[in-house]
């Protein structure tokens, strides 16, 4: 699986925890760089906060990414990703939100 600096640094010396996110991300058909993409994002507090808000509109989900925003800042990518895919489904409904907002 692909991993960034980023990514590699969080992890370093852990090697069943980077075991662990790479099993999850394959989980989802992504990998380790775009699971980081989306830990990414949804540390961009602001927006991550005007786009929970708006996918709520859209989905009529009751979506709360406060913990997916914890794990990402902790740079637990992967499980961020997990949170957020447990609340909404799949990984292509969120990408089907994204190109509808």
């Amino acid at each position: 699986s692909d991993a960034t600096e980023t990514t590699l640094h969080t992890y370093k010396g852990q090697v069943t925890k980077l075991t662990e996110a790479v099993k999850l991300s394959k989980k989802y058909g992504l990998s380790l760089k775009e699971t980081e993409k989306t830990g990414v994002a949804v540390l961009n507090i602001e927006q991550s906060i005007a786009d929970e808000t708006e996918a709520r509109v859209l989905s009529g989900l009751n979506i709360n990414l406060s913990q997916a925003r914890y794990l990402a800042l902790q740079g637990k990518n992967s499980e961020a990703l997990d949170t957020v895919l447990s609340q909404i489904g799949s990984y292509e409904k969120i990408q089907h939100m994204l190109l509808t907002i």
